[in-house]
């Protein structure tokens, strides 16, 4: 399989283009000298600061655990009303509960959880005053099976429909399709 980008042609995109492909075209595949492994192109180019939702549909802060007994009930009530068939709302449910856990154990609590619902998605947001700084394929890359935790993230990214991480502060955004309304 041959693939072929095609790409504005700015210096900023050019310049990430090449990072990102290993070879290159230009009458027979040679190899890119300007290649990144994934891990240091991520570094490299990381994702624009989230956009802007306007308000929440619900907002939670979590301090403490014990808290997220109410967070899981909350969210699972709102997909629910969002549409969302019921693997999908515990799916959420676990997602949310798992990066809110983490939040809350490796980050700089407080945690906000912010829920939006929108046509299309629900979205879930949580935050923390930390700074994501462990490897920048958290999450995407299966966990050990030695390890018992550590599964968090990675089990949020299965789950989710799309999952966005900034650094700093902390935030990771969760998405779940809606169903579509169907015509008669």
């Amino acid at each position: 399989l041959t693939l072929v980008c095609a790409y504005p042609n700015d210096s900023a995109t050019a310049a990430a283009i090449r990072h990102a492909h290993p070879s290159l075209l230009n009458g027979a595949a040679t190899a890119n000298p300007d290649h990144l492994p994934a891990d240091q192109f991520l570094a490299n180019h990381p994702l624009p600061p989230p956009s802007e939702l306007g308000q929440p549909d619900a907002i939670h802060v979590l301090d403490h655990p014990r808290q997220l007994t109410a967070l899981r009930e909350g969210i699972g009530s709102h997909a629910a009303r969002a549409g969302l068939t019921t693997s999908r709302c515990e799916d959420l449910v676990l997602a949310v509960s798992e990066v809110a856990d983490n939040a809350l154990e490796h980050g700089v609590p407080p945690a906000a959880v912010c829920l939006w619902i929108t046509s299309t998605s629900v979205i879930c947001q949580i935050s923390d005053n930390g700074h994501f700084t462990t490897q920048p394929l958290a999450g995407l890359l299966p966990p050990h099976r030695n390890r018992g935790r550590a599964r968090g993230l990675w089990m949020a990214h299965q789950l989710c429909d799309e999952l966005y991480r900034w650094p700093h502060p902390t935030t990771i955004r969760l998405h779940m399709d809606r169903p579509q309304a169907t015509t008669p």
